[in-house]
């Protein structure tokens, strides 16, 4: 465990409102509030929601490319990269 942090399931995208899911497979590992079954079966439910219905888009990165996205309210992740591979990646806010 790295901390013992808590942030809401539910957020608010800070400038359209839109509420969104915050939390990953990483992050998210119990509901304050509910029982570890009910915890563990809205959470499974939440993923499979996501899964099920988020707009998806996979990226095959040509020298070059630039990827934009809003880091708030799309579900993002990126596969393993070996030791040596450089990375670039710079946040605006």
């Amino acid at each position: 465990r790295l901390c013992d942090a808590m942030h809401p399931v539910l957020a608010a995208h800070p400038e359209s409102g839109r509420r969104a899911v915050f939390g990953s497979d990483w992050t998210m590992h119990r509901i304050a509030g509910m029982s570890e079954a009910e915890s563990a079966s809205t959470i499974a439910w939440l993923r499979d929601f996501a899964l099920e219905n988020a707009p998806y888009y996979e990226h095959f990165w040509q020298e070059g490319d630039i990827c934009v996205w809003d880091n708030f309210g799309v579900q993002h992740r990126r596969d393993h990269q070996p030791p040596g591979v450089e990375r670039i990646m710079r946040l605006h806010e």
